[in-house]
């Protein structure tokens, strides 16, 4: 037992001396972590909501989810690769924050295009698409919009991600959670459908269940006060889902200021 303390003794004084985060047995230079966090300070909104612990929990999160992707990105996109890997990862790490288990572990390929591009599968020009064979597409242009506009309730990279972790957490088991969201779900979509209350939702939201969920997902993190207010109990399933209150910390975030 002497000998097991001191062999965590001098894993520990390894990883103070060099610098470095141990996480969950995978090394991590502070000096990377501390890189993620300036440049996420810089262009990433969420991000800035959170404290400063929430924020390496974060860059460590991301730095360990891109380790898990590939990536095609079009050579016609200018911005930066590696950049747009990061900020690809950070939509990744903002949607399942929630959770303890935050990989999407049915996503593997993320392909990124310079604009909208025509889907075979959709039989149409696209801005995104999630596919249960394991691959998100983007295009780039759309993407950045979703986060230079933070608050227009438009986010191509959470609308994907919402679609994405449907397919991943509660497409093809119980959930109470879940069904929980559904049944409150099918009860405002209806009420919009018959024009009963339909000043809130974009028309988009209409499509469907699924793309109802991917919007109300938008919505959440863009608009989450308002959501609240309009429809409190819907509001309220999507953040029990997530294990996110986004009302409660952009409230927050803004009395800090």
């Amino acid at each position: 037992m002497f000998l097991f303390f001191i062999f965590l003794g001098l894993i520990g004084f390894y990883y103070f001396v060099l610098d470095k985060y141990l996480v969950n047995g995978f090394t991590l230079d502070k000096s990377e972590v501390n890189n993620h966090i300036n440049f996420y300070n810089k262009t990433f909104h969420f991000f800035n909501l959170l404290n400063e612990k929430e924020k390496r929990k974060f860059v460590k999160r991301v730095i360990r989810i891109r380790k898990r992707k590939h990536f095609k990105i079009s050579p016609e996109i200018n911005t930066n690769h590696k950049e747009v890997e990061l900020l690809v990862c950070a939509a990744f790490a903002q949607i399942t924050f929630g959770f303890k288990n935050y990989h999407l572990n049915s996503f593997k390929g993320i392909i990124i295009h310079p604009g909208t591009f025509y889907s075979r599968l959709a039989e149409n020009h696209v801005k995104g698409l999630t596919v249960g064979a394991g691959f998100i597409y983007f295009s780039w242009e759309d993407f950045i919009k979703g986060y230079i506009h933070d608050d227009d309730k438009i986010n191509l990279a959470i609308h994907e991600m919402a679609h994405a972790l449907y397919i991943d957490r509660f497409h093809s088991t119980v959930n109470l959670e879940w069904n929980t969201w559904e049944r409150i779900a099918i009860v405002v979509f209806k009420e919009i459908k018959e024009e009963l209350n339909h000043n809130y939702f974009r028309k988009y939201a209409l499509h469907n269940i699924n793309e109802f969920w991917a919007v109300c997902v938008e919505y959440f993190f863009e608009d989450p006060v308002n959501f609240e207010l309009e429809y409190v109990e819907l509001y309220v399933a999507t953040a029990n889902l997530l294990n996110q209150d986004m009302s409660s910390r952009k409230s927050i975030n803004k009395n800090s200021k």
